[in-house]
């Protein structure tokens, strides 16, 4: 039987909207406080997706390396991607004994429950070591150009070499990525202060990028660089992208943070009745089992028409990733926050 076309209503026609030119000048409001409005989700916590959308706002490629800036014995001046390669630029200026820091980012460092603050982790690349390095303040002006006067009332809390941090990188995504779930810095005692699970993996995802970015001059063959960790960030943003939506669905849903935890452990039952069964035993003694929290979702979260062949190796896989996005939304709650000051 045809199925009949329904009629356009010709009597009613839309018309267009009038806008006003958006109001020109700074806003009244701190970056911190615009991140925090933006990202702020009613579980009374930060969703850390949102976040990282907000921090990132017109930060494409371009801007990214041309929007640096250097710290030279004259202060902090902007420096482009192409002036590393040009023996005047600022950079090949610096005098050996200095420490030649690149900051690329500023990070509102947050608490959902308390107003923001002017604090800020400020993440840079020390060149004469090939350290990426973090900076906390806690007052700090939005922005960077303005911080080279107060850079050393700064504290240096993530100091890690490059290859360090690309080897427990690679390790967690790998073998153990509930490492995330706590944390990567704090789990391999990389930063002297204890932030939100959310904000850790921002900061991974911002050094992944920022390596990105520089990869042809920091490695004689930047596309080896990106061929081995640019899925690896990619992995990372979808984690939070999923944690975010999960949370926004569950909170549709009318459920609390509480019973969104109590629906996920009941998850891990369910995914371990079936995984324990899926791999035969090497032997007749009882193999060791795996962290619970590799068991954090259910199986049915894997299920599609394409799926009934696929293998325990990608099985796991799957866990670990589900792991971490079911982890990531519950760092207000469970993660460890930095101390809310007036």
């Amino acid at each position: 039987m045809a199925v009949r076309r329904p009629q356009i209503n010709e009597a009613n026609q839309a018309q267009p909207l009038a806008w006003a030119p958006r109001p020109q000048g700074p806003s009244d409001e701190s970056f911190a406080a615009g991140v925090q409005r933006f990202a702020w989700h009613h579980w009374r916590a930060i969703d850390y997706h949102l976040y990282l959308i907000a921090v990132e706002k017109n930060r494409d490629h371009p801007s990214r390396t041309r929007k640096n800036h250097l710290l030279t014995p004259r202060g902090f001046e902007q420096i482009y991607l192409e002036d590393f390669l040009c023996p005047s630029s600022a950079f090949n200026q610096v005098p050996v004994w200095t420490k030649p820091i690149l900051t690329f980012v500023s990070l509102p460092v947050l608490h959902a429950q308390c107003k923001p603050s002017q604090r800020k982790l400020v993440l840079g690349f020390d060149f004469k070591k090939r350290h990426l390095i973090g900076s906390f303040f806690e007052a700090a002006p939005d922005d960077l150009a303005e911080m080279g006067e107060m850079w050393e009332d700064g504290e240096t809390v993530i100091d890690i070499r490059v290859e360090r941090f690309l080897e427990i990188l690679g390790y967690s995504m790998e073998n153990e990525m509930e490492v995330f779930g706590r944390g990567l810095f704090h789990h391999f005692h990389e930063t002297k202060r204890q932030f939100s699970v959310g904000l850790d993996l921002v900061v991974v995802i911002e050094f992944l990028q920022f390596l990105d970015d520089f990869a042809n001059f920091l490695w004689d063959d930047g596309a080896d660089f990106r061929n081995s960790y640019k899925q690896y960030e990619d992995s990372l943003r979808d984690a939070l992208c999923q944690a975010s939506l999960g949370a926004w669905f569950a909170l549709r849903d009318g459920r609390t943070i509480q019973q969104f935890c109590h629906r996920q452990m009941q998850d891990a039952i369910r995914s371990g009745v079936f995984l324990d069964q899926i791999e035969a035993p090497s032997s007749l003694s009882h193999p060791s089992p795996r962290p619970d929290a590799r068991l954090a979702m259910a199986l049915h979260h894997l299920a599609g028409p394409r799926d009934y062949m696929i293998s325990v190796g990608q099985i796991r896989e799957r866990l670990d990733l589900l792991m971490l996005m079911g982890t990531v939304h519950l760092f207000a709650m469970f993660g460890r926050l930095i101390q809310c000051r007036d």
